[in-house]
């Protein structure tokens, strides 16, 4: 149930720059210490399942991600959670709406 919080309150974060892949995670300008921290762990869990470095969450990446976080969703919301994370509706997650997501989640 916290995603459908996350969909209704999704927080407007500003960023020091384009995102790169290849650089270090950027947290957004102005958050607080605690919700850092988690933009950070996500990052690091993101970017070890990131394997193909895109920068973007295939839905088995994802899915990988998740259990490693110890995040369980129903298979019957899978589906739904991750087209809810995929802010853009680029088709694929993003590290920092995956970032984004779970430091208002978790």
């Amino acid at each position: 149930m916290n995603f459908i919080i996350f969909w209704i309150t999704r927080m407007q974060y500003q960023y020091g720059g384009a995102y790169n892949a290849n650089a270090a995670y950027m947290v957004p300008m102005g958050v607080p210490p605690i919700i850092a921290q988690k933009m950070m762990a996500a990052s690091n869990a993101f970017r070890f399942f990131d394997k193909d470095h895109t920068g973007f969450l295939n839905k088995e990446e994802w899915a990988q991600c998740m259990g490693y976080l110890g995040i369980t969703i129903p298979e019957s919301e899978m589906d739904r959670l991750y087209q809810m994370i995929d802010f853009d509706n680029s088709g694929h997650i993003g590290e920092r709406e995956f970032c984004e997501w779970f430091s208002s989640c978790y």
